[in-house]
């Protein structure tokens, strides 16, 4: 059985600013709604920082994201990736 690969950084903060883009929140709205640093949301969005399930969690949360939903836009833009080689 093959080990899992994990996930970019980048893409993991790709899709999360573009729920909260989509949300019409900024960086500190959202970190207030997450109870989460505006400058950690930044990170994460960047990719400098390996997001925990704890901040993902509660970044979804407050944009009303499902796990379901953040899963399947993380294999569109898997797909994308791909198609952009």
């Amino acid at each position: 059985m093959s080990r899992p690969s994990a996930l970019d950084p980048r893409l993991v903060g790709a899709v999360l600013r573009g729920f909260r883009e989509r949300a019409g929140l900024s960086q500190e709205a959202l970190g207030e709604a997450a109870a989460v640093h505006r400058t950690h949301v930044g990170f994460l969005e960047r990719g400098e920082r390996n997001a925990t399930l704890d901040s993902v969690d509660r970044v979804l949360g407050a944009l009303g994201v499902t796990w379901a939903e953040f899963g399947r836009a993380l294999d569109g833009g898997r797909a994308d990736a791909r198609n952009a080689y």
